[in-house]
């Protein structure tokens, strides 16, 4: 039967159990040494839980070592790390970038916690190896690279029964600094593409690539005349062209199935890539307008885009005839249909009514024709620096664009 111990710190607090099966003797007589291996307790667990669970775990291990499954359990972090790097390589479940990109991290790793055995490995130790990691500079979102490969290793320890659950989940990541995407505004686009007209072929089809599908620059450099579908003006993404110092230039699948681009879409609405992704995520689609039209009740908005213009004005033309209705616009190429007496300039007025306030102490601002009634109804109707044309048009009074602190150029050049 296994041999279980107590192990407490110095406070007296159960810490782990150490778990040891005799091996008997050799043919000499001598004591053979003892399989070994620790089995951690949770903070959590009371004493009867946790010796209940070790007992478990220590049965487990004893009919492993008597079926001559020897334990990995005695293994260093590091050497149990390049078994899982390399299973995972030999079995074909893992990119060879990804592979390098973790070679590189074992390099900060293994200094640190690499002399350290898979069975004795805590949550704390991990807090800590975080915690250094920052304190040389490194922001959170790289600390999680190292974590991830942590995870991995111990996962695969959790698969193989060495450890009962992996240490990693126990850890505190830092917090993740969540960065403001820096998109590419319409005038900074239209300002590359006439760059472009003075460069070669080559380059401007590249760079007006990058510009309509958002495509990683591997996938890019990957595609070939069968990926280019002429009769649907589209381009699938099929490969990516990679590299590593070993390999040098190889091609792979692109990173992701959701890849495949549709270059019709992106280049005809020019809209970003990522609003159409956030449009996706957070909208239910409909299958048919016509049955939607009479449940508006129910429905915040209907956004409508179209690839083909004249189906759009047809469409804008007879939506006309429904009194149940309202619809307005805020791209050249969409409509935008909600329940009659719900728009812009009716949420003012039902807003200054709410708040007891008078037409003549509002402001609004907008940027495009969909918030006309809006602007019909403020005091003090502004266009935004980007706003579009018609907009513009309508008002005399434009401030920045709506990208910088608009409403602070506001108070300093329009409110007396």
């Amino acid at each position: 039967m296994a041999n279980i111990r107590e192990y407490r710190d110095k406070t007296g607090k159960l810490v782990s159990y150490n778990i040891k099966v005799y091996r008997g003797q050799d043919m000499d007589g001598r004591q053979l040494a003892p399989y070994c291996t620790t089995f951690p307790v949770e903070p959590t667990w009371t004493e009867k839980f946790a010796r209940k669970k070790a007992e478990a775990f220590a049965a487990n291990f004893e009919k492993d070592c008597r079926m001559g499954i020897t334990s990995a359990s005695n293994k260093r972090f590091d050497e149990y790390c390049e078994y899982v790097l390399t299973l995972k390589e030999q079995r074909g479940t893992i990119k060879h970038t990804t592979l390098t990109r973790y070679r590189e991290l074992t390099k900060r790793i293994y200094p640190a916690m690499g002399h350290i055995k898979i069975a004795n490995l805590q949550a704390p130790m991990l807090n800590q190896f975080y915690s250094d990691l920052q304190g040389i500079g490194l922001c959170g979102k790289t600390v999680k690279h190292y974590h991830a490969l942590i995870s991995v290793v111990l996962a695969q320890a959790v698969k193989e029964g060495i450890v009962p659950y992996n240490v990693a989940e126990r850890a505190t990541l830092p917090k993740l600094v969540q960065k403001e995407p820096n998109y590419f505004q319409p005038e900074q686009v239209d300002a590359i593409r006439d760059a472009l007209e003075q460069e070669p072929l080559r380059w401007k089809m590249l760079v007006h690539l990058f510009l309509i599908t958002g495509a990683r620059r591997g996938e890019l450099l990957g595609l070939k005349w069968g990926c280019v579908d002429f009769e649907q003006s589209r381009i699938h993404i099929c490969n990516n062209v990679l590299y590593t110092p070993d390999r040098g230039l190889y091609e792979d699948t692109p990173k992701t199935e959701k890849s495949k681009l549709n270059l019709k879409s992106y280049d005809y609405y020019k809209i970003d890539k990522y609003y159409i992704e956030t449009i996706e995520n957070t909208r239910l689609g409909i299958d048919s307008l016509k049955n939607e039209l009479p449940n508006l009740n129910h429905t915040e908005l209907i956004n409508v885009f179209f690839s083909d213009l004249d189906e759009r004005k047809k469409c804008y033309d007879k939506l006309n005839s429904f009194e149940t209705i309202n619809f307005t616009t805020s791209m050249d190429n969409n409509i935008e249909i909600m329940a009659k007496g719900v728009s812009k300039g009716d949420a003012l007025f039902n807003l200054c009514k709410l708040l007891g306030l008078s037409k003549n102490e509002t402001i609004a601002v907008g940027d495009s024709l969909n918030d006309l009634t809006m602007f019909e109804f403020a005091s003090l109707p502004i266009a935004s620096g980007n706003a579009s044309k018609k907009i513009k048009e309508i008002t005399k009074n434009v401030a920045c664009s709506n990208n910088e602190p608009i409403v602070k150029y506001i108070l300093e050049n329009f409110i007396k």
